[in-house]
């Protein structure tokens, strides 16, 4: 029953923000009326979800997802794998993924047509305590979301996967803190529905969690492999066989890329300072945050944050031509997207979104782009070696300086430094 009052509520509230964000909308407009589009660029972790639209004609590869996801079945039939799980897919199927699961399709009976809804789950929760005081429900719902993957016959949400999708087709356009709140609305639906069908259903939730996502659950403790050992009655060496198969990560590194995935949101999304943060995602001290952080993202939580939370640059010619400038000039230097970012105050997403409005490529395309016609001049003008060019440009290994070559010439190096020397040849 209490689901029911929840799901009252929400639609309450989707009513009263949808009418707001058309208002807002035709008022941000006004102010702003040079936007660009967000489709071609990595995704702005200053969003709490963001939607995508996918058609599925045979079987896909197993993908390991980091964060959150519903998919929803709008069209089709087939078979899916949630970790070990199989699970029938049909029209209106609603499936729940929760951080670090692997999905995978692995049969299409009818062509597959599906609304992805990825998420932050932490933000996601975090925001279920700060509206409701009803803590078995947030915890049932938490449960349903985590230990039971597919739900079925949920056509009541075709509305708030279609009506979220055209809000992300019109991001521009509306106030980002309009979005979010239009977001959580909608996770709060599709995760209620959700949650209702198995307690309609009298399915019992799963009382056994999987390691991974029992890593991620307690994440912000002192978790250790013994702790894992006893709680799933495995050894030391199969757990972190398991845990390598899985994602391709020691227990180490993983339990610190879900920490620091945390971390990305928190700093982004709340005002914690950086002492707090580290405590709160079970770090021993400040010193040993920073230093992870600062090894998977390449600037510290600091340098993090004033990129995303801090003021916008003007997006000008001049501006964008600098940059593009910058790259040109440091390509054969170990150039990060970071550096960039830090160099010009501005965010990696604004950084991809800039180069592809001035030159039609995102940061990593153009370095490539700028490497490889330094590496053209090179063989132009001298005889110096392939393999040393393709260090002298930038490139830490041949296979990368090769396969960017191929990709951008359509020659291999071997093949455009001969038809340079048939040019030459011929003209002599």
């Amino acid at each position: 029953m209490f689901i029911f009052i929840l799901i009252n509520g929400i639609m309450n509230y989707w009513t009263f923000l949808y009418e707001r964000s058309v208002y807002s909308s035709k008022m941000f407009k006004e102010q702003i009326n040079d936007l660009q589009s967000n489709d071609l660029n990595p995704i702005d972790p200053t969003y709490i979800a963001d939607i995508e639209y996918e058609n599925i004609i045979g079987h896909t590869k197993p993908i390991l997802h980091q964060n959150s996801r519903f998919i929803f079945v709008a069209e089709g039939s087939g078979q899916i794998r949630v970790n070990n799980s199989e699970f029938p897919l049909e029209k209106y199927s609603l499936i729940s993924v929760a951080p670090w699961m692997t999905t995978e399709i692995t049969e299409v009976r009818e062509k597959i047509i599906i609304y992805i809804f990825k998420y932050s789950f932490d933000l996601f929760k975090r925001n279920l305590f700060d509206l409701y005081e009803n803590r078995d429900m947030i915890n049932y719902i938490s449960r349903a979301l985590y230990e039971n993957n597919v739900s079925h016959n949920q056509k009541g949400l075709i509305h708030s996967f279609r009506k979220a999708f055209e809000i992300s087709c019109n991001i521009d356009n509306i106030p980002k803190n309009i979005i979010n709140s239009l977001y959580l609305s909608y996770l709060l639906e599709i995760a209620s529905f959700h949650s209702l069908y198995f307690e309609n259903n009298t399915i019992d939730l799963k009382t056994k969690p999987e390691i991974i996502n029992y890593i991620y659950n307690n994440s912000d403790k002192k978790i250790t492999l013994n702790e894992l050992s006893k709680v799933f009655f495995m050894s030391n060496s199969n757990i972190s066989r398991y845990i390598y198969k899985q994602t391709n990560l020691t227990f180490s590194e993983l339990l610190n890329e879900i920490r620091i995935t945390k971390a990305t949101e928190l700093l982004i999304h709340t005002n914690l300072n950086i002492s707090e943060i580290s405590t709160i995602l079970g770090f021993s001290n400040k010193s040993h945050f920073i230093k992870s952080f600062k090894n998977l993202k390449d600037m510290t939580p600091t340098q993090f944050r004033s990129l995303y939370k801090g003021k916008k640059i003007k997006n000008d010619e001049l501006l964008n031509a600098s940059i593009v400038e910058y790259i040109y000039s440091n390509c054969t230097n170990n150039l990060t997207l970071s550096e960039v970012s830090i160099e010009f105050n501005m965010s990696p997403v604004q950084i991809n979104k800039n180069l592809k409005m001035i030159v039609g490529k995102t940061f990593a395309e153009l370095l490539n782009y700028a490497r490889i016609n330094k590496a053209c001049k090179i063989m132009l003008s001298t005889d110096e070696s392939i393999t040393n060019i393709a260090f002298d440009v930038g490139y830490n290994t041949f296979k990368t300086f090769y396969r960017n070559f191929v990709k951008i010439k359509k020659f291999t190096p071997k093949e455009f430094r001969s038809t340079i020397e048939m040019e030459k040849n011929k003209e002599n």
